[in-house]
């Protein structure tokens, strides 16, 4: 008996994390989003609601999954039913972006409502093409031309 290959099934479990996901996005949703995005026109008719997405998104960012038809495939495969065709699943999911952002923005009001400052973006920004660096005349007052060693440009 002891030569006989043993096979253990894995477990999938399911249920609880799409359950956090839920008890997380729901109140975000329902707080931040706003009505005019929460009942839009024919809401009630699609396969998929928008909380019911974006606890999906949610899932497939805990399993590491960046291929969104991998994803689709993998739902699928574990008998998800109702789900839209999977080209109408990618541009809902996309869509779904505007959703996050204003959880996000609404986020960052709750906590922080009245900034002092703010970081936009750490990169410096080229106004010209390099080969125009010297010839530009707009910004000239306002602009210094510098090296940035980590992208390996000039701008």
């Amino acid at each position: 008996m002891s030569d006989q290959l043993q096979y253990k099934q894995t477990a999938l479990k399911l249920q609880s994390p799409l359950v956090k996901w839920m008890n997380i996005i729901s109140p975000l949703y329902q707080w931040f989003v706003p009505i005019s995005i929460r009942f839009r026109k024919n809401y009630q008719l699609a396969k998929l609601s928008d909380v019911q997405l974006l606890v999906l998104l949610g899932w497939q960012v805990e399993l590491d999954m960046t291929d969104q038809r991998l994803f689709y495939r993998f739902l699928l495969s574990i008998g998800f039913t109702g789900l839209p065709e999977r080209s109408r699943f990618n541009r809902i999911s996309a869509n779904a972006l505007e959703t996050f952002k204003f959880i996000r923005e609404g986020l960052i009001k709750a906590v922080m409502p009245s900034p002092t400052y703010t970081i936009i973006d750490s990169f410096p920004m080229p106004l010209c093409h390099p080969i125009r660096n010297h010839r530009a005349r707009l910004l000239n007052p306002y602009a210094d031309i510098r090296y940035n060693s980590t992208k390996n440009q000039w701008y």
